[in-house]
């Protein structure tokens, strides 16, 4: 099989057919750079554009602006309003797009965005209240196809954990992205009434990756680090980790957010590198994680 590598040289994305076969890191070693097999290619969604109207939401518009702003030059960019995610959607599925124009829910809406913003051309979403603590190009590791979180555990010890999709890298045409589009319709035509009662009667993007990925791997929960999927390929996964008070000495150069509520401290961390990656939440006056003073 042949794949693409993505290397970033002097700013200008370069790609390049290779074979599976050849090693990552002798082509690391060949281009003295970072080097991806996800293309640079940084994209999210919200019902408005905070890019171009940021009074919508302040506090998320001064992040993915920053977040924007972490991308090397060379990274293409892209934000949808609903009214674009509504015309990508239709030139992938008539069906789907009249589901996405029912849907009241704005969260389910933009879970079946990202999954037509990554399809095609694969790239690195990431949501407009996630707060980079590194730059995008630390965040992928080398030789992976699949990128995402395992949440924090929230009902019980023996229920697997959700995937947080908050972030979500992938190759193009990845078979869990083309996989997932085929369950939300499942969901919606009510053909799938198994998949309706696992995700309770809501198009819950967090539960419904879980339940395909648990698939594709064969029954295999997410373990954080690297995961080999059934097709040779390797899935990654950061996991939540709730920063402690009064310092963590796991992540000790991370400071409280100094707000208030359940989504407060809440840190994407890749345990394998130590590296403390993202806020899942920004703070703010308006944000799950309230802060006064903004």
């Amino acid at each position: 099989m042949v794949v693409y590598l993505y290397v970033l040289r002097s700013n200008t994305v370069e790609s390049i057919p290779i074979d599976t076969d050849i090693d990552i890191d002798m082509m690391k070693a060949y281009y003295h750079e970072w080097a991806s097999l996800v293309p640079a290619r940084l994209v999210t969604n919200h019902k408005v554009n905070l890019l171009m109207d940021p009074e919508n939401a302040p506090e998320r518009a001064a992040n993915i602006a920053n977040t924007f702003a972490k991308a090397a030059y060379a990274w293409s960019r892209e934000f949808l309003n609903d009214q674009e995610c509504r015309e990508r959607i239709l030139a992938y599925s008539e069906r789907l797009g009249e589901y996405f124009d029912n849907e009241t829910v704005g969260m389910f809406k933009s879970d079946i965005c990202r999954l037509i913003q990554l399809k095609d051309d694969g790239g690195l979403y990431v949501d407009t209240d996630l707060v980079l603590i590194v730059d995008l190009q630390e965040i992928i590791p080398e030789g992976v196809s699949f990128v995402s979180t395992i949440s924090l555990t929230w009902r019980g010890p023996h229920d697997p954990n959700e995937m947080f999709q908050a972030l979500l890298g992938v190759t193009p045409n990845h078979p869990l992205i083309t996989r997932s589009l085929e369950k939300v319709l499942e969901f919606y035509d009510g053909t799938n009434t198994t998949l309706r009662g696992l995700l309770g009667g809501e198009m819950r993007g967090a539960q419904l990756m879980r339940i395909v990925y648990e698939e594709f791997s064969g029954g295999r929960y997410m373990e954080p680090g690297r995961n080999t999927l059934a097709d040779g390929s390797v899935a990654y996964f950061f996991e939540e980790h709730k920063l402690k008070d009064g310092g963590d000495p796991e992540y000790p150069s991370v400071l409280s957010q100094g707000g208030r509520g359940n989504n407060c401290d809440i840190l994407v961390v890749d345990a394998e590198r130590k590296m403390a990656i993202a806020y899942s939440h920004v703070a703010g006056k308006t944000s799950e994680c309230h802060r006064s003073q903004f």
